[in-house]
């Protein structure tokens, strides 16, 4: 805490208060974290763990990236003062995180991996953070029923959403702080799939609107923002864009509030271009629109693409902008093979101009995610497999990951540092 002191003649009541002790434990939130205390809390301080740097605050400093039972020595540093190194052992992982094994022990960029892992809506969901080592380093379990599908980096903590088929009325955003102390439940009724942090603050999901059509419910897909200050406003609507016509949503994958006729299940956002992409799975298609009056700017796949795509995708999963075009996770249904695909706009189509098969010939049914690192590399999780991925520039596997199986992996996000 730095104190704004106005008479000259007190400034020496402004300096730094001397710590008089200091201690550490695991985190009764979440045991793979260390926390860091020091009395008195005026006291600034931070604390030092194998040359990485954790800012503190009243009193109090967390040391992430330990593991489970882990033993590690922290050090208190005030402006001309250390404490003795502190050793201190971690706790055990609750015993519902699913084990993980590294498989391939190559570098990871960035260091860190946030992905999310599911059973089924009765039987388990969480949210994990993996390390180089393939360690779990943060966790998070729901209490409830749902599943979380995707997660997201964000300042301060992370941002994902609580939802499922047979969840959609309950549906949630959740924000839980670093250190897990703070927790954020926002409602928003019959979201799906994904939700998206915005530049600007706020986000965008996926939410579902029923409407009876021919006297039969069905479920059309939205894109709904979000505020800082919680309000929602519906950005674009495929009611409006499409007519509702039978497709296999009718069947197995219904939603018990009606057909499920898009299936939409993944978002990302253009500033530059101020434009959104949405991917339908139902359709086989993604769809470029403009986020301020609604309107489609093209489609590529489905029976009602704008554009056509040499060497198609679909279904598919998790669309992103790139300079020239988009990519997708192809879940390659027709190919027998899931695949990471980027494509270029031009001519009035979409060409095919990369593409990455599963490394082992694969094909996940359900989710998947890719996403293009700076220096070229790209992350990507495999749904079903239960393997998450991370291949170099030159697209040669470096390290890679798997979830025991029977557990699904959603969405990934990888990212430098706690901060």
């Amino acid at each position: 805490m730095v104190l704004w002191c106005r008479p000259v003649w007190f400034l020496a009541a402004c300096a730094a208060d001397p710590i008089t002790s200091v201690s550490a434990a695991p985190s009764e939130v979440i045991s793979t974290l260390v926390e860091v205390s020091w009395t008195p809390a005026s006291a600034e301080a931070w604390v030092e763990w194998e040359g990485q740097r954790f800012d503190g605050a009243d009193g109090r400093a967390v040391v992430y990236g330990a593991g489970a039972d882990a033993t590690i020595s922290v050090t208190v540093h005030a402006e001309d003062w250390s404490s003795e190194p502190i050793q201190v052992t971690t706790g055990s992982l609750p015993a519902a995180i699913p084990p993980v094994e590294l498989v391939d022990a190559g570098a990871l960029e960035p260091g860190f991996v946030a992905t999310s892992w599911l059973e089924s809506p009765d039987e388990g969901s969480g949210a994990i953070v993996l390390d180089e080592a393939g360690r779990v380093v943060w966790y998070d379990l729901l209490d409830d029923v749902g599943t979380i599908s995707v997660i997201h980096k964000v300042e301060g903590g992370f941002l994902y959403l609580v939802s499922s088929h047979s969840y959609l009325p309950d549906a949630h955003a959740v924000f839980v702080s670093n250190d897990g102390r703070e927790r954020e439940a926002i409602p928003l009724p019959m979201a799906h799939h994904d939700v998206l942090p915005l530049p600007s603050g706020g986000f965008a999901a996926v939410v579902g609107e029923v409407r009876e059509v021919n006297g039969e419910n069905v479920v059309g897909d939205t894109i709904v923002e979000v505020n800082e200050d919680g309000a929602q406003t519906t950005i674009w609507n495929a009611f409006d864009h499409f007519e509702v016509i039978p497709n296999d949503g009718w069947g197995p994958l219904a939603y018990p509030e009606g057909a499920d006729w898009n299936h939409a299940n993944g978002l990302a956002f253009d500033e530059a271009r101020d434009q959104y992409l949405i991917s339908m799975f139902r359709c086989a298609c993604v769809i470029a629109l403009d986020r301020a009056d609604g309107e489609i700017a093209w489609i590529v796949g489905g029976d009602d693409g704008t554009m056509g795509a040499d060497n198609p995708f679909g279904p598919q999963h998790s669309p992103d902008w790139t300079d020239v075009g988009f990519s997708v996770f192809d879940n390659g249904y027709e190919i027998n093979v899931s695949r990471l695909a980027d494509y270029a706009i031009e001519d009035g189509g979409a060409r095919l101009a990369w593409s990455w098969p599963h490394p082992d010939g694969y094909v996940t049914a359900v989710l998947g995610d890719y996403d293009r690192m700076t220096n070229g590399g790209h992350l990507s999780s495999w749904g079903t497999l239960g393997e998450v991925i991370y291949a170099g520039a030159d697209d040669a596997v470096s390290w890679r990951v798997d979830v025991e199986p029977g557990h699904v992996l959603g969405q990934v996000d990888g990212f430098e540092q706690f901060e």
